[in-house]
């Protein structure tokens, strides 16, 4: 009899380890603290029974969760696991150091997913039989069980409503963020449909523009082909931003005088046409006034060709007004009478003086000046500049005897620069 009581007393104190007590502590500075302790089975010497401890501070407000007796807790990294039987879910949570680094302290916290998990903890450890416990960090492992006879009701007296008040406080934070992701994604939207609206605006205007521009670019262009000299051509839309280009790149422009910035057909102020050495093939002049007097004619490239009719009433109308000079001397020497000749009329000047001449200006032959200028002195016309041409120029002077005609020019390839005076005196017409 005396020996099944020691057994039955050794049978008790075993099963008594797992017990959880519950108790109180009236703390000087800190208030009242409820504490729940969860004490442990299992470890290794010299940490065979580490406690699992619960402490909430009712004047802070705060829930102390940590593990003391398991080991040393000064190394870095200090983890802590909790497995109710089943590998797959383990419940792990980072560790804090206590001050003695002799205690674990469970971190977790309102604003992340470590508070949902420290409330799943407490409801497996009031509702579970047994919990296995790992502590760990850099230096150390240590593992131990808690049975978890008495749990339920020693946390409920010092955990108490904190966790449901805290799961409270995570929603309405969840609810809070989660408003304000969809007033940011409302405002995403409405961004964008502003920002779509005022893309279909601004393709809309540009569009409008677009018709605009091009009802004004015909209306130009019409304008301006009806104005070559009593002659309608109608060269392609092509070839207009072709002369364009042309007239960009042209280097007879000096870099101080293209005040333009940008070049369209619409700069184009007039055009006429310029002979070439085929029978009725012109050269096409095109007229900018916005530039400097000097450049504001421009010799394309571009050719056309009138029908014969056409060429004969072209040559016709250039001619009606024309008015001869004899040439009596070039640069000071008295050339023979009757070898040179220079013809001005409304739109040209045309230099005629016999091959045999030793002076040559004959090259020059007939050139359509761009622009008439009544000097004091002088009657300046300036001539169609090109790529190798730069300056143009004629100037006739306005005196009655010893009347000067000088030609002046300017190349770049090859590179001239030559000036001509000419004494000449006005042939009467028969």
């Amino acid at each position: 009899m005396k020996r099944l009581l020691i057994v039955s007393i050794l049978f008790s104190s075993f099963f008594c380890e797992g017990q959880w007590t519950f108790t109180t502590k009236n703390d000087p500075f800190d208030g009242k603290e409820l504490i729940a302790i969860g004490r442990g089975y299992g470890g290794e010497f010299p940490y065979e029974n580490p406690r699992l401890i619960f402490r909430q501070n009712i004047k802070e407000k705060e829930l102390d969760v940590y593990i003391d007796g398991a080991g040393y807790s000064g190394c870095d990294d200090n983890k802590v696991d909790f497995s109710f039987g089943d590998a797959n879910q383990i419940l792990s949570f980072s560790g804090t150091e206590s001050i003695n680094r002799d205690a674990v302290f469970l971190r977790f916290s309102i604003l992340n997913n470590s508070f949902l998990q420290l409330n799943t903890l407490i409801n497996n450890l009031k509702s579970q039989s047994i919990v296995y416990v790992e502590v760990r960090n850099d230096c150390m492992r240590s593992r131990f069980n808690i049975r978890l006879t008495g749990s339920s009701s020693a946390l409920n007296r010092a955990v108490g409503n904190f966790m449901d008040e805290g799961i409270k406080e995570l929603e309405e934070i969840n609810k809070e963020v989660e408003k304000r992701r969809k007033d940011r994604e409302e405002q995403e939207r409405l961004k964008k449909e502003r920002e779509a609206e005022q893309e279909k605006m601004r393709k809309e205007a540009e569009e409008r523009k677009k018709q605009e521009d091009a009802k004004l670019k015909k209306i130009k262009i019409d304008d301006l082909f009806r104005d070559i000299i009593g002659i309608t051509i109608k060269p392609s839309i092509t070839a207009m931003d072709e002369i364009m280009e042309e007239q960009l790149i042209n280097y007879s422009r000096r870099r101080e005088n293209r005040v333009k910035s940008n070049h369209s057909m619409l700069d184009i102020d007039k055009i006429s046409l310029s002979p070439t050495s085929l029978s009725c093939v012109y050269n096409l002049v095109v007229y900018d006034y916005d530039l400097p007097m000097q450049s504001q004619a421009f010799l394309s490239n571009k050719k056309v060709t009138l029908s014969q009719v056409a060429c004969d009433e072209y040559n016709k109308k250039l001619n009606e007004n024309s008015i001869v000079y004899e040439i009596l001397k070039i640069n000071g020497e008295r050339i023979k009478r009757g070898e040179g000749e220079i013809v001005v009329n409304e739109s040209s000047i045309e230099f005629m003086i016999l091959n045999s001449s030793s002076f040559e200006p004959s090259d020059f032959g007939k050139q359509y000046f761009s622009i008439y200028h009544d000097g004091d002195y002088f009657d300046d016309y300036y001539l169609p500049t090109s790529k190798s041409i730069k300056i143009n120029r004629v100037r006739i002077s306005r005196g009655k005897k010893d009347k000067r005609i000088i030609y002046e020019i300017e190349t770049s390839s090859p590179y001239r620069d030559l000036q001509f005076i000419y004494t000449v005196r006005e042939k009467k017409k028969s």
